[in-house]
Order: C-alpha cells, then sequence, then structure tokens
C-alpha cells in the first residue's frame, strides 16, 4: 500500500519551497493569516505541498474551482468573513484555488480586496482564522494577458514559494527506491518531474523497495485528498 505524504519530510525535493513555507509559518507565528502562492511545472508536488499545509491547519477545507466565477466569488466572500472573525480552539477554514491563472480578471481583483481584509486583521494584532494556497503552473511570461498585467500585485501579496525538483534530487531518490535498478532517471525521461519518474518505473517494470512511500498525487489519479466543497447559497 501507499500512501500520501502527511508531512514535508516524505516529499521528494522541493528544499527551497518547503524552507519558505516553514520560515513564512514561524514569522507569523502560525497559519492562520498565511497566504501562499505555490508556482511550478505540473508534477512536481504543488498540489501535494497544499494538502500538506491544509494537513497541518487542521480545519475545514474548501477546493475551488477556479474557472467558475460564481463559486470563486462566493468563496471570496467566505474568506473575508472567516478572516474577520477570529478561530474558534485555533480552528482554520483552509481554501485552495488549484490552476489559479484560470482565475478571472474580476476574480483577481476581488482577491485583492480579500488580502486587504487579512493583512489588516493581522496588521491589528489579530489572528485571521483564514489560510490561502494557490497553486499554478504557469509563469509571469506563460500565463494569461489579463492575470499577467495583475500578476506582480497579486503574487507579491502571497508567500511566493518556487516549486521544483532537481535532476540530482530525481536521480537520487528513484536510485535509492528502485534498489539501484534505475540510475539517472533524470536523463531517461521527457518531461522533468516526479511524476514522469514514477511513470518511467511503472512502464518498465521496475521493483520498488518501500523506502519511501509512493505519492498517490503522482498515480495520476483524478481523486483528491481534499474535497471539492460546495458553498450553499444564502
Amino acid at each position: 500500500m501507499t500512501s500520501t505524504p502527511k508531512s514535508f519530510n516524505q516529499v521528494i525535493g522541493n528544499v527551497a519551497a518547503i524552507d519558505r513555507i516553514k520560515s513564512a509559518i514561524a514569522e507569523n507565528n502560525g497559519l492562520g493569516g498565511c497566504v501562499f502562492f505555490l508556482q511550478g511545472e505540473t508534477g512536481n508536488g504543488k498540489t501535494m505541498l497544499a494538502d500538506i499545509i491544509a494537513n497541518m491547519a487542521d480545519g475545514d477545507v474548501y477546493r475551488a474551482e477556479c474557472n467558475d466565477d460564481d463559486g470563486v466569488a462566493k468563496y471570496m466572500d467566505v474568506i473575508k468573513t472567516h478572516a474577520r472573525v477570529p478561530s474558534l480552539c485555533g480552528r482554520l477554514s483552509v481554501f485552495v484555488f488549484d490552476e489559479c491563472d484560470r482565475l478571472s480578471v474580476e476574480n483577481v481583483s476581488r482577491f485583492k480586496t480579500a488580502f486587504d481584509v487579512i493583512h489588516r486583521e493581522k496588521a491589528a494584532g489579530k489572528t485571521p482564522s483564514v489560510v490561502v494556497i494557490f497553486t499554478t503552473a504557469k509563469t509571469k511570461e506563460t500565463v494569461n494577458p489579463s492575470f499577467r498585467q495583475h500578476w506582480d500585485e497579486f503574487v507579491t501579496r502571497c508567500v511566493f514559494c518556487k516549486v521544483g525538483v532537481t535532476k540530482d534530487e530525481l536521480n537520487e531518490h528513484f536510485a535509492k527506491v528502485t534498489d539501484g535498478a534505475c540510475e539517472n532517471i533524470a536523463w531517461k525521461i521527457k518531461i522533468h518531474s516526479v511524476r514522469a519518474a514514477w511513470e518511467y518505473v511503472k512502464s518498465n517494470g521496475l521493483p520498488v523497495i518501500d523506502v519511501m512511500p509512493e505519492p498517490e498525487r503522482y498515480k495520476f489519479s483524478d481523486n483528491r485528498s481534499i474535497p471539492k466543497i460546495s458553498i450553499k447559497s444564502a
């Protein structure tokens, strides 16, 4: 049986991103009010890191469809409301926006208002009971033009984390989990990602030893470890 990593030390690579996340949490004296922006190529762990952060928060988790303009707008209202309400017994609400490059210009602008609410509460010495996480594989250069004009202002209001795995990290990990049966895997895969490396191992029938659980996120399933939760209209 394989399982989804529940902590950062089970994640392959991503050292810089994990260090940035940890330092941001420490500087903030906890997760309440943190807004993360995880950017990196597909298959290297953005959603997995988001899930680990959400698990750390141990609260209610909401995952939005970023191309659902009305749904995102409703989440925005909930974020602003929860940001103004102190958490009970440290309980937080976590909002995950995967593929945030799909957000409409209107909702990108609305998020700036939500950021303002969170920052005002923090400036007043309060702990907002929300955690917001954005993920995207796009960069400023490849994102759609309408988002690009807001990119700098949007991203600088978040804890920006560049997600990625080096060739050395891929080679070391997969040589270990295949007990030496696959060396220098980074040079054998067309796409530089953990997902592509697992695909190579499976398609070639290579043995895998239980050095570290294979993350479900890299099993190409549409299942999500964090459910999508609909917010009912008033």
